[in-house]
């Protein structure tokens, strides 16, 4: 079971700003809460999963949500702009 060490895998959160909680699941099944400011990108959750499970980078993945079945593949989007992200939500590495 793959363990990840906070240090390494932290989001740098600017308090003064809204945040969203997100469930992320990861293809191996590892469960990892995180929390993102709404100014993040999913370029920034893509870097959070690559380093909280470097085993990902060894196979294509996506970023998904689970309702609606939706791919995240522009990392320059902003997670507040997202519907499915912007009051948090579950996200799904999922191998491609």
């Amino acid at each position: 079971i793959a363990t990840a060490s906070s240090s390494s895998t932290e989001v740098n959160i600017d308090p003064d700003q809204p945040t969203v909680a997100l469930r992320i699941q990861l293809a191996n099944g590892t469960r990892l809460p995180a929390r993102f400011n709404t100014t993040h990108t999913i370029g920034d959750v893509y870097g959070f999963i690559e380093r909280a499970y470097p085993g990902s980078s060894e196979r294509p993945w996506v970023l998904a949500t689970t309702f609606p079945n939706k791919d995240h593949t522009d990392k320059s989007t902003i997670l507040g702009e997202v519907p499915e992200f912007r009051k948090g939500g579950t996200a799904v590495q999922k191998w491609t």
